[in-house]
């Protein structure tokens, strides 16, 4: 690997295995190696134009919500602790289940998310000659923070 530069093959994505408030982050699962990819994150914010006049050269703007649809694609597989294992149960998620994901791995210094999410759905596809995979579609139901590996 070259100085400075960081691939996808190191990301790191953990996840609870049950959608409860009550589970915290330290209880999360690792799934990153079953995860070909992830897109979403950081996602965006809503943004209120409050512009009350004065012209384009005073806007104001309010922001607002965090508005972030995760999407995994996961290899599948039927293992303990692998991605579809752990999502199986997602119909019956009583709250949101907290991750974080660290696109270039947890080395120190490189960047990190962690929030909490409700799962939207587990889609599992089936393409002749291919290896099965699925898709997982989560929406951010917290404060998404952005932070570095420590």
């Amino acid at each position: 690997m070259t100085a400075g530069k960081s691939f996808g093959h190191d990301l790191a994505f953990h996840i609870t295995s049950v959608g409860n408030s009550t589970i915290a982050l330290t209880d999360a699962v690792d799934i990153s190696k079953w995860v070909m990819s992830v897109d979403g994150l950081p996602g965006e914010r809503d943004m209120a134009d409050v512009t009350c006049g004065g012209g384009a050269e005073t806007h104001q703007w309010l922001a607002g919500l965090m508005n972030a649809e995760v999407t995994l694609e996961c290899l599948f597989d039927q293992t303990t602790g692998s991605a579809y294992d752990t999502f199986s149960g997602w119909m019956s998620d009583t709250s949101h289940r907290h991750f974080y994901y660290a696109p270039a791995g947890v080395t120190a210094g490189y960047p990190k998310f962690y929030g909490a999410a409700m799962v939207k759905s587990v889609t599992l596809g089936a393409k002749p000659l291919e290896p099965l995979a699925m898709q997982v579609s989560m929406v951010i139901d917290s404060t998404l923070a952005v932070g570095v590996c420590t």
